[in-house]
């Protein structure tokens, strides 16, 4: 999987704003020339490399975030606690009943990586501390970024059909990752944002309490604006990084520190559950996204709500994350997903080298004399700077003056 280079130089640093409409023109060549690429290939027969590892994320910590703009609120407000009386074989839950009033998020617009440059602005010691340069080089890290980049990695080898856009900026060693939305993925998210795509907020909602312990009965109207945030620490191979990932609900329960994983839980909804679960478009497609999600952030269980097209609730099932790729090994292994993540961010540090440039990369199709048209990973240098700006001017200053802008 090594790179191979392509003619072609263009420069630039800055990009549109995430909460910002794509150019007009939102083809990936419009933003500047490919210098280089890598082909998303794979062989499971392959020797493996048994010393790439992934450990479960260590959390150094934590957020809130809330309002239609997604404001940043330094403190764990939004923390929701999964529920102790969770009524598995019984449940009668109505999915539809306090929608009308709803708060709606916009999924259309991501303020994830700037969210959590906050966060590290007023954190800089966690991160970056002040000490020897050896020192400092071995607790930096390479990479900084939300799990949804990582995560569009993890699947790439396995969803043919997904495309993906991630900007990247490098700052005094580190890298600095962006998900760029086209208006094709703003307009597919802005199509899911009705119905029963909302069912799964209001799902969560009736399993969470806002206190350890407690039972509590949720509020009639869901505000699907509030969320809670832990900023993670982890691993991949020789890539150190540091994310962001949304927490659902924190698992309170006393037996759960035996685990070794971050009592994290995530939630679901899905029509007749049990019948879903056997086909292929779960095996194949839903399975993964579910798992890459729940682990890169180390959670333990994903709770599903198995629903009627109604939106009735008839039977809550408990899946361990762990337990997900053993029953889909047919179609998806995870030592694949880790071992092209991890080509990626190796792709990305090799090229992403001047901290006075952005490059785009994005996963495109090629067609080679001979050959069937297959998928590689684009790399290009932004030739305009205004474009898609990774890090907000604050967040530049800050770092030029060392201190605290926020």
């Amino acid at each position: 999987m090594s790179p191979s280079l392509h003619p072609g130089m263009a420069y630039g640093h800055d990009a549109y704003s995430p909460r910002e409409s794509p150019p007009q023109d939102d083809h990936p060549a419009s933003y500047g020339n490919e210098i280089a690429s890598m082909a998303v290939i794979f062989n499971s027969s392959s020797q493996r490399d048994h010393s790439l590892t992934f450990d479960v994320p260590r959390e150094i910590g934590c957020y809130s975030v809330g309002g239609k703009t997604r404001t940043y609120i330094d403190s764990p407000v939004n923390k929701r606690y999964l529920r102790a009386d969770i009524p598995c074989k019984t449940a009668e839950i109505n999915l539809k009943y306090g929608l009308e009033g709803r708060v709606p998020r916009d999924w259309t617009k991501s303020a994830a990586l700037e969210n959590l440059l906050h966060w590290v602005d007023r954190n800089r010691g966690k991160v970056m501390p002040p000490c020897s340069s050896e020192e400092t080089q071995r607790v930096r890290p390479d990479f900084i970024c939300s799990r949804d980049v990582l995560k569009l990695f993890l699947c790439t080898p396995y969803l043919a059909k997904d495309e993906w856009r991630v900007a990247a900026r490098r700052i005094e060693g580190v890298v600095y990752l962006r998900n760029v939305l086209s208006k094709a993925e703003q307009d597919r998210r802005r199509g899911t944002q009705e119905g029963k795509a909302n069912w799964s907020s209001r799902f969560r909602q009736h399993m969470v309490s806002c206190q350890r312990s407690s039972n509590v009965v949720p509020d009639k109207i869901a505000d699907e604006t509030q969320t809670y945030h832990a900023v993670l620490q982890s691993q991949l191979g020789t890539h150190k990084i540091i994310f962001e990932a949304e927490v659902m609900a924190v698992d309170n329960s006393q037996g759960f520190t035996k685990s070794g994983l971050n009592p994290y839980v995530e939630f679901r909804t899905c029509i007749d559950f049990d019948g879903f679960k056997k086909g292929e478009k779960y095996l194949r497609y839903k399975s993964l996204k579910w798992w890459a999600h729940a682990r890169l952030a180390g959670a333990s269980s994903l709770v599903c709500g198995s629903c009627s097209e109604s939106g009735m609730v008839k039977r809550i099932e408990k899946l361990q994350i762990s337990d997900i790729p053993k029953k889909t090994k047919k179609f998806w292994k995870e030592e694949e997903c880790m071992r092209f993540c991890d080509n990626v961010l190796s792709f990305i540090k090799e090229y992403v080298r001047d901290d006075e440039r952005t490059y785009l990369f994005n996963v495109a199709m090629e067609t080679e004399t001979g050959h069937s048209s297959r998928r590689k990973v684009e790399c290009r240098r932004l030739q305009n700077p205004s474009r898609i700006p990774v890090l907000p001017d604050w967040y530049l200053q800050s770092m030029v003056t060392g201190k605290s802008t926020s």
